[in-house]
C-alpha cells in the first residue's frame, strides 16, 4: 500500500501495512468478498495537509491470521476488495492488519506488529518513497475502514553543499522505537499497547539507503515509520551525513528533560540542512559527533567514495578503528590493511571482476562483515600466489591477525596447474599466525591449488581456530596431469599450530577429480594439521572418481594428523558418506580420521557410509604413532572396501592401538583391548564382547564412558540414531 501527498508530495509513496477484516458477501464460489478502505493520518503535530494514501497492486493484508491479496478498484486507489474464502470470524469480528508480513492476530482481537529495526530507503517506479505503514481495522460488516496505527516521521532535507549525500537517519528512544508493538481494538478505535513486559530501553529504528542519497538546495522528503511511544523522556535522531570529500559526519539532535507521547496515526516533521560541516534541526545548529578513528569513535564508511578515502588516509595506521555504516560497493583493492575494520553486520560487494578486498591483512583486525561479487571470481587476481575474497596473504605482526564473524558469498575458481605452493581460501588464502573465530563461507570454490579451505588455503602457527562453518561446495578438479601434492578441507586445507580447533563445522561436499599424481590429503574440516580437535563435526559428503595410483587420504574430520607429538579429538561426529567412485585405487579412509601419528580420540562418533580400498570406520592407520588411545567412541554405517576395519586398521600390524569402550556397526558390538587389529583377516581383535540391544542401550553405555572424560558432552538420541548433546 502507498501513499501519495497530492501533487506537492510526489516523493512519497506508501506501503501500507494492513488487517484487514472484511464482512463476507458469500460468492457461488463460497468465497467471502471484502471491501477495504483507508484512512489518512488523524492530523497530530505538524500534519502535513493533503496526505492521502492508497492500496497499490501487491498489497497483501492479514484478516483473521489468513493472508489475502488486494484488488485495486482502478477509479479509486482509496477502496479495494479482497476474495477470502472460508474465512471465520474471532468472536463474531474480523481483525486485519497491514503489512501481513508483519502482523500477528490473537484469538482476542489482539494485534502484534513486529517492528523492524532498520527499514531500506526505496521509491517505486514514478520516485515515490515506499513507506512501511502500519495500519489495522476490524468490522462484522462486508467493508473495513483502516486506521495508520504507527506515527509517521518526515524528514525534509535539503544541503547548501556541493556533493552532500545523507546516508542514513537513526532514531533512538528510552521507549520502544522498534521491535514488538500490540494493538487493541474497542469502541473507541484502535489503541496502541505497550507491551507488558516492558521492552528493553534505547531501542533504534534505521533508515538507511542501499547507496547514500544525494541532497542539495531542494529539500527532499523522507519517511520513517515508528511505533507510537507513550512518556517519552529520551528521544535522539542521528544523521549520517558525507560530503564531497568523502568525509563522513555524524549529527545527533536529543530531546530529553520533559516526558512527551509520540501518537498513533501523527505526523511530526523535521527540516533538516546540512551545509557540508554542520547541520540544523528545526532551525538549532548541530555540530558533528567526534570521530577521531579510535574504539568509541571510528571512522565511518557509507560508500565507495568515503571507503577510498578512509583508506586512503588510515589503512596502513594500526591504531586506527573503521566501522561500515552501510551497504557498500567497492572497485579496488587496498594494497596494505593494518587498521581494525568492523562491519557492522553490513556487507562489501566488489565490483571489479576476480579482486581481492585486500592484497594482504597484516596485524589486523576484521569483524562482522559479509562479502559478495557482482559475478562469480574466475580468474583471481592473486598476490604472492594466493587468493581469498577478504585477503590473500593474512600475517600477524606485533599486535595479531584476527578475522571474526566474516562471510564469503562468492564462488571462486582458481586454476594453477602444475605449480607448487598455491593458496586459495573463501576469506583468506594463505595466513600465518592469524586467529579465525565464527567466520562462514556459503561460496562453492573449484581449484587445483595446493592448499584449498572454505575459510582458509592455508592456516599456519593459526592463534584461534573456532566456531568456523563451510556450506560451499569444494571442489579439487585438475584439467592437466598435476604432480603436486594437495591439502583439502572445508574449514582449512592445511592448518598448523598446538591449538584447539574447535566448534567447526562443515556442510558442504568435497570433490576430488581430474587428473594427478600428487598425493591429495582431505578432510571435512581440514585436510592436514598438527593440533588437537574439540567439538567439530562434518555433515557434507567427500567424493573421489580420481583412479590414478597416487594416495587419497581422507577423514570426516581429518584427513592427516601429522604431528609426533600427542594430540586430542574429543566430542567430534562425522555424519557425512565418504566414497570412492568405481575404479578409483589407493584411496584410505577413516570415519573420523584416515592417517595420524599420536592422536587421542575420545567420545567421537562417525555415523556414514564409508568406501574405498583400505577403509576403517574411525581411524586408518600409518603404523608410525605412538600409542594412541580411542575411548568412548561408535561407528555405525556400511563400509565398502578391500580391506575392511570396524573400528581401527593399521598397515602395517601393530599393537600402538589402546581401545577402550568402542562400538561398531549393527549390534554396536564393544570392543575393548590393546590390539588394534589383525592384518590378516580384517577384523577386530575384541577383549569382552558385549552386544549391546537398542540406541538406548548404547546411549547408556557411552554416558556411562563419558563420566571419566574430561570435558565429554553427553550422549542422547536423535533423527533416529545416538548423537552428542549440543551445547
Amino acid at each position: 500500500m502507498k501513499g501519495y501527498n497530492g501533487l506537492r508530495m510526489m516523493a512519497l509513496m506508501f506501503v501500507v501495512v494492513a488487517t484487514m477484516v472484511l464482512g463476507a458477501c458469500r460468492e457461488e464460489e463460497d468465497k467471502d468478498v471484502f471491501t477495504v478502505y483507508i484512512d489518512g493520518y488523524n492530523g497530530g503535530k505538524d500534519y502535513m495537509g493533503g496526505l492521502d494514501i492508497f492500496w497499490n497492486e501487491g498489497d497483501r493484508v492479514r484478516i483473521n491470521n489468513g493472508i489475502y491479496t488486494v484488488d485495486i478498484d482502478e477509479s479509486d486507489h482509496n477502496k479495494a476488495t479482497i476474495n477470502a474464502e472460508g474465512v471465520t470470524t474471532y468472536g463474531g469480528a474480523y481483525y486485519a492488519a497491514y503489512p501481513a508480513d508483519m502482523s500477528s492476530i490473537g484469538l482476542d482481537g489482539t494485534i502484534t506488529f513486529d517492528m523492524p529495526a532498520e527499514e531500506i530507503y526505496a521509491t517505486d517506479a514514478g520516485g515515490r518513497q515506499r513507506v512501511q505503514n502500519i495500519m489495522a481495522a476490524t468490522t462484522d460488516n462486508h467493508q473495513l475502514t483502516f486506521a495508520p496505527l504507527g506515527a509517521l516521521l518526515h524528514f525534509s532535507v535539503a544541503s547548501s553543499a556541493s556533493g552532500a549525500r545523507l546516508c542514513s537517519v537513526e532514531v533512538e528512544s528510552d521507549k520502544a522505537a522498534c521491535g514488538t508493538m500490540t494493538a487493541t481494538h474497542s469502541d473507541a478505535g484502535w489503541n496502541f499497547t505497550p507491551p507488558s513486559p516492558a521492552l528493553p530501553t534505547n531501542m533504534k529504528r534505521t533508515l538507511r539507503f542501499s547507496t547514500p542519497e544525494a541532497v542539495g538546495a531542494a529539500a527532499k522528503d523522507f519517511y520513517l515509520v515508528v511505533a507510537p511511544m507513550t512518556e517519552v523522556s529520551s528521544f535522539t535522531l542521528r544523521f549520517v551525513f558525507e560530503n564531497a570529500a568523502g568525509d563522513v559526519k555524524v549529527f545527533e539532535k536529543t530531546k530529553s528533560g520533559t516526558t512527551f507521547d509520540i501518537a498513533k496515526g501523527s505526523i511530526y516533521r523535521f527540516v533538516t540542512s546540512f551545509d557540508g560541516t554542520n547541520i540544523s534541526v528545526a532551525g538549532e545548529s548541530v555540530s558533528a559527533a567526534t570521530m577521531d578513528g579510535t574504539a568509541s569513535h571510528p571512522y565511518l564508511v557509507c560508500s565507495q567514495r568515503s571507503w577510498e578515502r578512509t583508506m586512503s588516509l588510515n589503512a596502513s595506521n594500526a591504531a586506527k578503528y573503521i566501522a561500515l555504516a552501510n551497504d557498500i560497493q567497492v572497485a579496488t583493492t587496498v594494497a596494505e590493511f593494518k587498521a581494525k575494520l568492523d562491519g557492522c553486520g553490513h556487507t562489501i560487494t566488489l565490483t571489479t571482476d576476480s579482486i581481492p578486498l585486500f592484497n594482504k591483512i597484516n596485524g589486523a583486525t576484521v569483524s562482522n562483515l559479509t562479502l559478495a561479487t557482482l559475478n562469480p571470481i574466475t580468474s583471481p587476481v592473486c598476490y604472492d600466489n594466493s587468493f581469498g575474497l577478504l585477503a590473500c596473504k593474512a600475517l600477524a605482526s606485533g599486535t595479531g591477525c584476527e578475522v571474526s564473524n566474516c562471510t564469503n558469498t562468492a564462488d571462486i575458481t582458481f586454476n594453477v596447474g602444475d605449480l607448487s605452493n598455491r593458496y586459495v581460501g573463501g576469506l583468506v588464502g594463505n595466513a600465518s599466525g592469524c586467529s579465525f573465530t565464527s567466520n562462514h563461507n556459503t561460496g562453492t570454490i573449484i581449484s587445483d591449488a595446493t592448499y584449498i579451505g572454505g575459510i582458509a588455503g592455508y592456516a599456519s602457527n593459526a592463534a584461534i581456530m573456532t566456531n568456523n562453518t563451510n556450506r560451499g561446495n569444494i571442489i579439487y578438479r585438475t584439467t592437466a596431469s598435476i604432480s603436486q601434492p594437495a591439502s583439502i578441507g572445508g574449514i582449512a586445507g592445511s592448518q598448523s599450530g598446538n591449538i584447539n580447533v574447535s566448534g567447526c563445522i562443515n556442510d558442504g561436499d568435497i570433490l576430488i577429480e581430474g587428473i594427478t599424481s600428487g598425493i591429495v590429503k582431505c578432510g571435512g574440516i581440514v585436510g592436514e594439521s598438527l593440533s588437537s580437535f574439540v567439538g567439530c563435526s562434518n555433515y557434507g559428503t567427500i567424493r573421489c572418481n580420481n583412479s590414478n595410483s597416487n594416495s587419497k587420504i581422507v577423514g570426516g574430520i581429518v584427513g592427516f594428523n601429522n604431528t609426533i607429538d600427542e594430540r586430542n579429538m574429543i566430542n567430534c561426529f562425522n555424519e557425512g558418506d565418504i566414497e570412492a567412485i568405481d575404479g578409483v585405487s589407493n584411496m584410505l579412509v577413516g570415519g573420523l580420521v584416515c592417517d595420524e601419528m599420536h592422536l587421542n580420540i575420545s567420545n567421537c562418533y562417525a555415523y556414514c557410509n564409508l568406501k574405498g580400498t583400505n577403509v576403517a570406520g574411525l581411524v586408518w592407520g600409518n603404523g608410525q604413532h605412538n600409542n594412541s588411545i580411542i575411548k568412548n567412541c561408535y561407528y555405525y554405517g556400511t563400509i565398502n572396501a578391500t580391506h575392511t576395519y570396524g573400528l581401527v586398521g593399521v598397515q602395517p600390524a601393530s599393537n600402538k592401538y589402546t581401545i577402550t569402550h568402542c562400538f561398531y556397526k549393527a549390534g554396536y558390538n564393544m570392543r575393548s583391548g590393546t590390539n588394534a587389529s589383525d592384518s590378516e583377516n580384517d577384523t577386530i581383535k575384541a577383549d569382552d564382547p558385549l552386544t549391546l540391544s537398542d540406541e538406548s542401550a548404547l546411549v547408556a553405555a557411552l554416558n556411562s564412558g563419558a563420566a571419566s572424560i574430561t570435558g565429554a558432552r553427553s550422549w542422547t538420541t536423535s533423527n533416529g540414531h545416538v548423537v552428542l548433546v549440543q551445547e
